[in-house]
């Protein structure tokens, strides 16, 4: 009986503490946006706010990593469809 008392203990302790390793490991998420424009003007500062905003209200567990147009490539090598 005390055989199974001790390892109901020791699955009770690796369940939790898996439960808590499992939060820690799931750190900042990082969204990723890709922008049309370049990153100046009022478009670009509303995102910049968006961004820091997110991450503030979020304990910084959730921020945009943004790509600003022309970063990747030129507008006109631009996939599209139609």
């Amino acid at each position: 009986m005390q055989i199974r008392n001790i390892s109901a203990a020791i699955l009770i302790a690796v369940l939790t503490l898996g439960g808590v390793a499992q939060v820690d490991t799931a750190a900042a998420r990082e969204l990723r946006y890709a922008e049309f424009g370049p990153n100046r003007g009022t478009r670009a500062q509303a995102l910049d706010w968006f961004n820091q905003q997110l991450a503030e209200r979020s304990g910084g567990d959730l921020k945009l990593r943004l790509i600003w147009g022309g970063a990747r490539c030129s507008t006109p090598r631009t996939p599209s469809r139609g």
